[in-house]
């Protein structure tokens, strides 16, 4: 996969006005964002003189606008209108709700069975987040899963672990 050379320049102006269209998941590891698309790019360089232009239009947009949350509304004006800038996070802040739902279910699991968030997040980026998926892991999937994430677990959270989805049928149901 190839990426361009010369990386997009920051236009805090760009996307006025009606054509706001969210990042297609098409565009994404296609090198056509920055970084967060698991291509490897980098993100585009913002010049520092464009932060004050970027404040000033975000303050015109709140003011247009008078949303009941300033700071989500900012949020999301900042992953639809320069989502390369944002290393992948406009597409995890653009979810589909009901993944969204079945990863909040995949926390409560591992919270059920006392095994913190960051053990959560682990297997949700592996690719294990859904109720539906947990049951078909194994004790020996639990390697992967720390592979994949390239860290490793303390020796408490493993046994934890390890105990928990021996059983994972048996729980889920």
């Amino acid at each position: 996969m190839e990426f361009p050379d010369e990386q997009p320049q920051f236009n805090p102006l760009r996307n006025r006005g009606s054509d706001r269209a969210a990042p297609t998941p098409l565009s994404i590891g296609r090198g056509e964002r920055g970084g967060g698309g698991g291509g490897g790019g980098q993100s585009p360089v913002v010049p520092s003189d464009a932060v004050p232009q970027l404040i000033t239009r975000l303050q015109q947009e709140i003011a247009e606008a008078n949303p009941s949350n300033a700071i989500y509304f900012t949020v999301d004006f900042l992953c639809q209108n320069y989502p390369e800038h944002l290393e992948g996070f406009a597409d995890i802040f653009h979810g589909a709700p009901d993944l969204e739902e079945e990863r909040t279910q995949v926390a409560h699991f591992f919270a059920l069975h006392k095994i913190g968030l960051a053990r959560s997040s682990e297997f949700c980026k592996a690719g294990y987040d859904t109720l539906d998926s947990l049951m078909l892991l194994s004790a020996d999937d639990l390697n992967q899963i720390e592979t994949a994430n390239g860290v490793e677990w303390p020796p408490g959270h493993k046994i934890r672990l390890q105990q928990g989805f021996g059983g994972c049928v048996v729980s889920l149901c």
